[in-house]
């Protein structure tokens, strides 16, 4: 059971002044203001406040400026006659309570279609996660229909990415069971695709990296999950565990139907253009720039979503650290679209707002990278009820900070993001 908090003080409406912190307890699309607790900034806002009808509101001494202003004096006559400038000012600011809350209204519709987008994500990944498993186990069999599962899973997601098509880095919480390797692969397979994509290259190329990028693991299963899993190898097993990518590749050989390119990027995906790679430590354009597209994709989920004992990054922190310790693994040009696409706040990000709001990123915006959209917390308020807000249509609103989970309470995480665990897959919308 989550703590209530202490219910709030209540003022009238005719102490507010600017500075004041309120909290309003109307729905979202009831009042005309983007937050439903904030400070008072100006006579404005108070006007607007008036013409709600509201007589008063719960107020925040902590997060208040200044204090509400004395009660009016007992009998103290209160002006009951209006100047036809006061009714017609009284009229304006309706119409701007109007008007601003039309715009919130689209902005819900959008919200709600942003739902029904994650919806259809998470029944698209599900369905995919099942084919992918049936298409490794295939492989792992040495059935020649393996190759046909895998390149068809692949095929399906690069028929999406298309010039037209809007390809969205969504995030999907993680179902009650753990996907292991499949979800790796799957992952791996849609961020590669996005880069790939987005990298020029063309449908059949993109196709073929996202199969690649679904097999890049394949020769983990001749590796014992006793050094697959051992987060303080000795050198013996580092050298064992660097051989995956070749028995990957010669696994790939025996299946009919798996293209050399294929293979090739497979072997060197974890290869670096500083030479600092495996297993065979190529360097500059000796690593194909498919090779590092599924490396990078690779490096990535795993920073994300790591095997049990390391610790996992929210994505932000993830990118941030790829550009401090290994920005000179990969193609410049190549690392700055992955930066691009991901985001200053990618989709799984906690955050804080300049007005202490906390929140979850949803996706990022085209117009502004410093500005996604954002779901916001509130406390005993269910996940499916949250409010989520365009932060570019906030102008007074910014993110003050990324926020690490651990560094949120409990409660907070368990509403905002269940699982806690970062999944990610494309708009199936056609």
């Amino acid at each position: 059971m989550r703590e209530r908090r202490d219910p709030l003080p209540e003022v009238s409406l005719e102490q507010l002044q600017p500075g004041v912190h309120i909290e309003l307890d109307l729905p979202w699309l009831d009042h005309p203001f983007w937050f439903n607790a904030f400070t008072i900034k100006d006579e404005a806002q108070l006007a607007e406040l008036k013409a709600l009808g509201l007589t008063k509101v719960r107020w925040n001494p902590k997060k208040s400026r200044v204090p509400p202003l004395p009660p009016p004096e007992k009998g103290t006559a209160q002006p009951t006659t209006e100047s036809q400038q006061a009714v017609a000012n009284v009229e304006k600011v309706r119409a701007q309570i109007a008007a601003q809350r039309a715009d919130k209204r689209k902005q819900h519709e959008a919200v709600v279609a942003m739902r029904r987008t994650l919806a259809r994500c998470q029944e698209a990944y599900q369905a995919t996660t099942e084919r992918t498993r049936a298409a490794l186990a295939a492989i792992d069999r040495g059935q020649p229909d393996g190759a046909r599962l895998a390149r068809d899973v692949a095929a399906e997601a690069a028929s999406r990415f298309t010039p037209q098509a809007e390809v969205v880095l969504q995030l999907i919480a993680e179902h009650a069971h753990d996907e292991g390797a499949t979800g790796h692969a799957l992952n791996t397979m849609v961020v590669a695709q996005m880069l790939a994509h987005r990298m020029g290259f063309d449908q059949a190329q993109i196709e073929a990296v996202g199969t690649a990028a679904l097999l890049h693991d394949i020769g983990k299963a001749r590796i014992p999950t006793s050094v697959l899993y051992n987060t303080k190898r000795n050198r013996a097993e580092e050298r064992l565990y660097r051989l995956h990518p070749v028995y990957g590749a010669e696994w790939l050989a025996e299946i009919p139907g798996i293209a050399d390119e294929i293979r090739l990027w497979v072997r060197a995906h974890h290869e670096r253009i500083d030479g600092k790679g495996f297993p065979d430590g190529l360097a500059d354009d000796a690593v194909p720039l498919a090779a590092q597209i599924v490396g990078l994709a690779n490096r990535f989920d795993n920073l994300c979503n790591p095997i049990p004992g390391l610790p996992a990054l929210p994505p932000a922190k993830a990118v941030a650290w790829l550009y401090r310790h290994e920005k000179g693994a990969w193609n410049e040009a190549l690392f700055a679209v992955f930066v691009k696409m991901i985001g200053v706040y990618p989709p799984g990000t906690f955050v804080r707002l300049s007005n202490d709001a906390v929140g979850l990123v949803l996706r990022n915006s085209p117009r502004d990278p410093l500005r996604p959209w954002v779901l916001l917390y509130e406390p005993e308020t269910p996940r499916s009820e949250l409010v989520a807000i365009d932060l570019t249509t906030v102008p007074d609103v910014t993110i003050a900070e990324a926020v690490p989970p651990e560094r949120l309470p409990p409660e907070v995480v368990e509403t905002l993001d269940p699982r806690c665990k970062v999944r990610y897959f494309h708009d199936v919308a056609r």
